[in-house]
């Protein structure tokens, strides 16, 4: 139990900085034993976590052996890892990137880090603040991502016992360690660095931009934002600003998803049942 309880207090704590999480974004993980990962279902919110809801175990070495034999289809990948899950609750979409990583993994979508991230001269930036980090460029979130990572960690394999910081190019940052608190102080250092390196301002909600263009930075603003009346679509907007406002005042030059990408992720089987129950959710 206690380490359902330390996945239930970390995901809190950050869940619930605006800074590191907007809407239902984000997801954590623990492995509990040999086999058996608890890791944030999908469309739930990482504040709104509790011992009893958000939370769905399943099998990751099963998916860790599923992972040498990917398919090309995203849907069907969406699919399979449900298949995992030991109960009736859908796994988050980003499950089979965590099964290969360390024994806690917080993946967040934080304004700091994104502000590079989101920025074409942000791989040069992040290679020099963190050089022993890791670099993933732009892919589709689930499969996509998961398809890098897995050749990325069997080209260098990494030393799980120790902390691993990922960067996901417009996405977010992926920190992985031995517990929920070596995994939370190494994300507070990453994010500090950022923030303090670049003077980036504390992401204010309630703020407006000063020079937002409706093009799209992120895989969650895509997501998102076909649903106005959504909390989750108005805090990834407003992170897009406040991204899109920090590129342009430390001189940097946004670096956009292409259409294409956006349509993708917006047919996506696995972002639809996410937004549906994100929308669900609303009180």
């Amino acid at each position: 139990m206690n380490g359902l309880n330390d996945l239930v207090k970390i995901s809190n704590l950050v869940g619930n900085n605006i800074n590191y999480i907007q809407g239902g974004g984000g997801n954590t993980s623990i492995k509990l034993n040999h086999y058996d990962m608890a890791i944030k279902s999908s469309g739930s919110k990482l504040k709104e976590m509790t011992l009893e809801n958000g939370i769905c175990n399943v099998n990751f070495q099963d998916i860790n052996v599923y992972l040498g034999e990917l398919p090309d289809n995203d849907d069907l990948f969406s699919q399979r890892m449900s298949s995992f899950a030991n109960k009736n609750q859908k796994p988050s979409i980003e499950t089979g990137f965590h099964s290969m990583l360390g024994n806690f993994v917080i993946h967040t979508h934080s304004v700091f880090v994104n502000t590079l991230l989101c920025a074409t001269e942000g791989k040069e930036i992040i290679e020099n603040l963190f050089p022993e980090s890791i670099w993933i460029d732009y892919a589709t979130p689930g499969l996509g991502i998961t398809k890098l990572l897995q050749a990325q960690l069997e080209q260098s394999p990494p030393d799980l016992e120790s902390g691993l910081t990922i960067f996901l190019q417009n996405h977010g940052v992926i920190i992985s360690g031995q517990s929920g608190d070596s995994a939370y102080t190494l994300h507070e250092e990453v994010n500090n660095k950022v923030k303090y390196e670049f003077n980036l301002p504390k992401f204010n909600i309630g703020e407006e931009s000063k020079y937002f263009t409706e093009e799209t930075l992120f895989p969650d603003q895509a997501v998102f934002d076909q649903n106005s009346n959504n909390s989750s679509a108005h805090e990834n907007l407003l992170a897009a600003r406040y991204i899109f406002d920090a590129i342009r005042s430390i001189g940097l030059t946004p670096n956009f998803l292409e259409k294409d990408e956006v349509n993708k992720l917006r047919n996506l089987e696995s972002e639809k049942f996410r937004v549906n129950i994100d929308g669900n959710n609303q009180t």
